[in-house]
């Protein structure tokens, strides 16, 4: 019984730590949205509001996986 509420526990906490991950992305394009302007090559991307989180999905995951590895969590969620 111990061991279940021990296992029911982390993976309530790889839940929890995958929304806050979510999270980061809404962060990060509250800042973007702020005054900086995306550019490709030279060139200003207007990203949709609809598609913001998709855009920016990959720069977010870079910064999260350099800075915060959750390993436990990952392997709960596969």
């Amino acid at each position: 019984a111990e061991r279940d509420a021990l296992a029911q526990r982390v993976e309530m906490l790889a839940v929890e730590n995958s929304a806050l991950k979510s999270r980061s992305i809404k962060l990060f394009n509250l800042g973007y949205l702020r005054g900086h302007e995306s550019t490709v090559e030279g060139y200003f991307v207007d990203v949709h509001r609809n598609d913001i989180d998709t855009y920016h999905d990959d720069v977010v995951a870079e910064i999260i996986e350099d800075e915060d590895e959750t390993p436990a969590t990952d392997a709960a969620l596969a």
